[in-house]
């Protein structure tokens, strides 16, 4: 053998480390779900999920946007790497949830910040009551209807 030549290592190795790719960051499971409030859609509205009160994700970022419907689909973005994966890693999560009014080039040019129309209610991890738990291989989250009460007016 020349000393330049690459020495590969045994075969169970190298599966094991294939297998091991999959593993810890890489379980995703389908998430979907619906926000409604007072039963109407809460299009545009943002949902979410942190695994902890202090609104972390061990360096992801998991996130929806509540279509014309009320649907939403939660993918996680890495932080990282900057990859998006479809889903969210199995576990429970605290749902934060911020609903701005539809951004019109009049509110673009305001001054002042474009407002949450649950007034933050839904926005901190520490006070949100809003939980979900995810599992492997389940697809569809329980419906988060909200009271229509819960709204701030303009």
């Amino acid at each position: 053998m020349s000393e330049h030549s690459i020495k590969l290592p045994p075969l169970w190795i190298a599966a094991f480390l294939v297998l091991c790719a999959g593993c810890g960051r890489g379980n995703f499971a389908p998430a979907r779900g619906q926000v409604l409030v007072g039963g109407e859609p809460a299009k545009g509205a943002i949902v979410t999920p942190v695994r902890t009160p202090d609104g972390e994700n061990d360096g992801t970022r998991v996130s929806g946007k509540v279509a014309k419907d009320g649907s939403f689909t939660l993918h996680t973005t890495d932080n990282k790497t900057r990859r998006t994966h479809m889903g969210v890693q199995p576990g429970e999560y605290i749902v934060l949830i911020s609903w701005s009014p539809e951004l019109t080039t009049a509110r673009l040019n305001a001054p002042e910040s474009v407002p949450d129309l649950f007034g933050g209610r839904y926005s901190d991890a520490k006070t949100s009551p809003l939980r979900v738990g995810v599992t492997t291989g389940v697809g569809d989250l329980p419906a988060i209807q909200l009271p229509a009460t819960d709204l701030v007016p303009d």
